[in-house]
């Protein structure tokens, strides 16, 4: 069976669609169509549904879909593994990071990629942890990092860390003077600047406060982190963050992070990989120098969150 055949079923059972497949992997739409035709006719099964947004896999074709990924993952660490005995890892690699992570992440990341690879031309984009999902999806970003609920049924990627989320409130409050701590309860009396929707961090909030029956006074949404800090700073408002963006304004004296308990409110930082190319040694390297930067950050306490358990040094 032809690789690119392969991923060519992966692709379509991941994004629903054999127009926005053959899109993705820069191919005519009846070739991709040919390629599923070419796999069923493989597995002498029907592994696609077809309706008229799009295509569903079976439940045979959920299971192919497994196996396939699978076998795509062995074949993709082979080549990746040969490729690195025969010289240094080189190529352009698109990495997709949310805002607040690009923020913390990407000086360091480049710095160290730049120091040892040469030959790698690393291109980071920022955005919403949405966006980037479909991105990553669809193959406009080689890799992404994105942000999870904590108690999401499926991860969407490898989990990195898990970060708290904070009631950021002006260091000068009266309301919260002597307070670290703050109940979930209490987020109902608290006025809110937030980030609108589809922002992933409004999505887990409005998930939080549905989960813990929290009526959110919500004054005015904003998606600017820095015009956000400072209007929480004069007092006009209280949001809700990681503590990696706001560090430096509570070591001033300027803001000020209570942690928000029963229950706790945390999120999962995930990394994905697009299942539409090949995972290259320069993917590989990529991957391996950020977990190494996050590790590092987290040494050096400049990230406020918890490293998952150790992680394989290869995908």
């Amino acid at each position: 069976m032809d690789i690119r055949k392969l991923r060519s079923f992966v692709t379509v059972a991941k994004l629903g669609s054999i127009s926005a497949t053959a899109k993705a992997m820069r191919m005519a739409q009846p070739a991709v169509s040919q390629h599923i035709k070419a796999v069923e006719t493989e597995f002498g099964a029907q592994l696609f549904e077809r309706k008229r947004k799009g295509v569903t896999p079976t439940e045979a074709g959920q299971e192919v879909l497994r196996q396939i990924t699978q076998m795509l993952e062995i074949y993709d660490r082979a080549r990746s593994d040969l490729q690195d005995s025969r010289g240094e890892p080189r190529g352009a690699v698109t990495l997709g990071l949310p805002t607040t992570v690009a923020a913390t992440l990407s000086a360091q990341l480049i710095k160290r990629v730049l120091g040892k690879y040469p030959g790698i031309r690393l291109r980071i984009i920022e955005s919403m942890s949405g966006h980037l999902r479909e991105w990553v999806d669809q193959g406009r970003v080689d890799l992404a990092v994105l942000f999870e609920p904590i108690d999401a049924v499926e991860t969407a990627g490898e989990p990195l860390l898990i970060e708290d989320l904070f009631l950021i409130v002006s260091a000068s409050s009266s309301q919260f003077k002597d307070r670290v701590t703050v109940e979930s309860a209490e987020l109902s009396a608290v006025p809110l600047c937030l980030p609108g929707n589809p922002h992933s961090l409004r999505v887990m909030v409005d998930r939080y406060a549905v989960q813990n029956d929290i009526d959110l006074d919500i004054r005015f949404e904003l998606d600017a982190t820095f015009a956000m800090r400072e209007l929480v700073a004069e007092g006009y408002a209280n949001t809700i963050l990681p503590l990696s963006p706001i560090r430096r304004d509570v070591a001033e004296g300027r803001l000020k992070a209570l942690r928000i308990g029963v229950p706790d409110f945390e999120r999962r930082l995930v990394f994905c990989r697009s299942p539409v190319h090949s995972f290259t040694p320069a993917f590989a390297v990529v991957r391996d120098e950020l977990i190494a930067t996050l590790d590092e950050l987290h040494a050096n306490h400049s990230l406020g969150a918890r490293i998952v358990s150790r992680r394989r040094t290869r995908a």
